[in-house]
């Protein structure tokens, strides 16, 4: 897991009345989004493949 300071983005890491935005629960939530975004763009792209070339896709 890699740590990073996110300074420069204070405007959008916390609410002018000090707030934090940005959570561990939105980041994790944010990543299973992209990652189910990937799986699904995957197996479409794998059947699409498959279906209009009839290629043997093996990802």
């Amino acid at each position: 897991m890699t740590i990073f300071l996110v300074k420069l983005y204070d405007t959008w890491t916390q609410a002018p009345n000090g707030n934090i935005r940005l959570t561990a629960r939105a980041i994790d939530e944010v990543d299973a989004f992209f990652q189910h975004l990937v799986n699904v763009t995957d197996l479409g792209m794998k059947n699409h493949i498959q279906g209009t070339y009839s290629i043997s896709v093996s990802w």
